[in-house]
């Protein structure tokens, strides 16, 4: 819980905790290129750019790819972006974007400037004559509440079992200091 990110956070409260480094990997790296892809849902508090950037070939081998990205402009102010910036890394890869109400889970056409007010909000995104704009009107919600539910057990898992190889590195490196 609370947020996390690779980029310093503006946080009031006080954090006590000492950072932790992590392996930080490509998609590109990681995920075959023959690999079709439907959907990449990105939540990175800031590290979006670097998310989308780290699999462009991934993207770009994908016609029918959607992604959904949190848009936060507290974000891209910590990192030195700004709103239309940060769009045209989209762009550049043929994609165009819908913000995703988030009560109602409809698409909806946004300006930057209407951006800008939110706190943060998650864009879809996908080329004009993609599938993939039609799959998610058909069943918006639904789609996205089950990806929500797959992408969480399967980061749980994931991060369970990097956790126990990183306490186990951990608990080697403490023997060998302590030897």
């Amino acid at each position: 819980s609370g947020h996390h990110s690779l980029f310093n956070l503006d946080i009031s409260e006080d954090i006590s905790k000492k950072p932790v480094e992590v392996p930080l990997v490509r998609m590109d790296e990681i995920i075959p290129p023959d690999q079709r892809i439907n959907l990449l849902k990105i939540d990175a508090e800031g590290a979006e750019l670097e998310v989308v950037e780290s699999g462009a070939s991934l993207i770009m081998s994908n016609p029918d790819i959607a992604l959904i990205v949190e848009f936060g402009p507290s974000h891209l102010r910590r990192r030195g972006h700004t709103p239309k910036q940060w769009l045209k890394t989209f762009t550049k890869l043929g994609l165009n974007y819908q913000a995703i109400n988030a009560s109602s889970g409809a698409l909806e056409a946004w300006s930057i400037e209407q951006l800008e007010q939110v706190d943060s909000v998650n864009l879809f995104f996908s080329r004009n004559k993609s599938q993939a704009w039609s799959r998610l009107t058909a069943g918006s919600l639904k789609l996205l509440l089950l990806v929500q539910a797959v992408m969480q057990k399967f980061v749980l898992n994931y991060f369970m079992q990097w956790a126990k190889r990183w306490l186990i590195a951990l608990e080697e490196q403490t023997a060998l200091i302590n030897a």
